[in-house]
């Protein structure tokens, strides 16, 4: 009998997602650090979430200079339907994260790509960021705790992963469903928590991404509802590692008064939400300045 020839995939290596709403500010490095990776069997899905002013066009015009990228266009769905529709299209073994106001180090993909060939146990890696501000300064470095330095515990307590350094398995990503909006603002923390409840995560000691800070981030501009569906999400995480179901959102995101019907205090909450606001001297290291891992430059 003759064996049929297998044939090669023309799928790439790695799919890029990156969704972005209204980004022009920041776009145009975050593109061009793409462009630059010394790793070059990658794709680009960039889903543009109805923008209004020039994202569009400059997407186009990237998309004209190199075919790696593609773009993918919705109306303002917000982003956690942006970034299941990116990862959907995505046809790539890998898929690597990246926001629409950062910078990817020319490295990444390279090493990024090596670690996970290398263990095929890790489901999602990420790494160590340069955070830098609005004009491209370094005020910080993370270098997060991996998995070694007890990652999987720390996650339980907050997000030791930054999310735009973060690589997936791309089977692994899509079956866990992918990015929740019940966890409005902390999607990213969520799915992690999520993918960890059955493989290893990991994050590669090595700064894969700069991490920019700025007055129009997700961070800043809803940082009380970031903490809300953090909390939310540990509280899930909980309720299935101990056979439970997870804790069902009437409004369909975390709110303050479900927490509360779920025993969190009010104060405590009060508490934590108080730090998290009030928090916010980047350039002395954010609320990370106290960890061993955050480096003040």
């Amino acid at each position: 009998m003759l064996k049929r020839k297998s044939i090669p995939s023309l799928a790439p290596r790695v799919s890029w997602v990156m969704a972005v709403f209204n980004g022009e500010r920041f776009l145009r490095a975050a593109l061009d650090s793409v462009s630059a990776q010394t790793f070059r069997d990658f794709e680009c899905i960039v889903v543009d979430d109805g923008s209004t002013d020039t994202t569009g066009e400059i997407v186009r015009a990237y998309c004209a200079g190199d075919p790696r990228i593609r773009c993918v266009r919705q109306q303002h769905l917000g982003l956690v339907k942006a970034l299941n529709l990116g990862c959907h299209v995505a046809s790539g073994q890998y898929i690597a994260r990246l926001d629409a106001d950062d910078v990817a180090k020319p490295h990444r993909l390279a090493a990024q790509v090596a670690f996970m060939d290398s263990n095929p146990n890790v489901a999602l890696s990420g790494g160590h960021t340069e955070c830098i501000d609005s004009t491209g300064s370094i005020k910080f470095v993370m270098k997060w705790p991996g998995y070694s330095e007890g990652l999987t515990d720390l996650q339980l307590l907050d997000c030791h992963i930054a999310h735009t350094t973060v690589m997936f398995r791309r089977d692994l990503l899509l079956n866990s469903g992918g990015y929740r909006a019940e966890y409005l603002h902390a999607e990213d923390y969520d799915l992690f928590l999520r993918l960890n409840d059955r493989f290893q995560i990991d994050n590669v000691p090595v700064i894969l991404s700069q991490y920019r800070l700025h007055e129009d981030q997700v961070s800043t501009m809803h940082a009380t509802q970031q903490v809300l569906s953090g909390i939310g999400a540990r509280l899930a995480t909980r309720a299935r590692r101990a056979g439970r179901l997870e804790p069902t959102w009437a409004n369909g995101i975390v709110s303050w008064n479900e927490l509360l019907s779920l025993g969190i205090s009010k104060s405590r909450l009060e508490r934590i939400v108080h730090e998290y606001l009030n928090d916010t001297d980047y350039a002395a290291g954010w609320r990370w300045r106290n960890k061993s891992f955050c480096q003040i430059v």
